[in-house]
């Protein structure tokens, strides 16, 4: 199961999904977590990296 907290990232993040075809039926939306982000960078060669703020999603 999935969680996204119900703040400003959690239904933005689940409409997102929706817009792209991916079904959302099974996230849960959380009253007392937030929802977690993360930023992921890629190099030119490839590599990513990966700065994890987790939250609801943990």
């Amino acid at each position: 199961m999935l969680q996204v907290g119900k703040d400003a990232f959690g239904p933005t993040n689940i409409n997102s999904l929706k817009a792209c075809g991916v079904m959302t039926d099974y996230i849960d939306v959380s009253e007392k977590e937030k929802t977690g982000c993360a930023t992921i960078t890629v190099t030119k060669d490839g590599y990513n990296s990966r700065l994890l703020v987790l939250l609801a999603s943990s």
